[in-house]
């Protein structure tokens, strides 16, 4: 049951909306959504500071590939 809690973690994260998703449907496939769209506010709030920021390093690090989410 501990590996369970472990991997919903590893999968959904501590995103407060994406948790309460989840807890709510038990669905991954229901938070995944949550955090898409909190992924993509985030990728539209860094293009609003053009060259202040390198686009390239965040779109590094925001590139998670979602396939790789559910791999767990």
């Amino acid at each position: 049951e501990l590996m369970q809690h472990v991997k919903d973690f590893c999968v959904i994260g501590g995103m407060p909306e994406a948790v309460e998703k989840y807890s709510k449907t038990k669905s991954y496939l229901e938070s995944e959504r949550i955090l898409s769209n909190i992924l993509s506010t985030y990728r539209a709030d860094f293009n609003k500071y053009g060259l202040r920021v390198n686009q390239q390093r965040i779109e590094k690090a925001l590139g998670v590939k979602k396939s790789n989410w559910f791999l767990l």
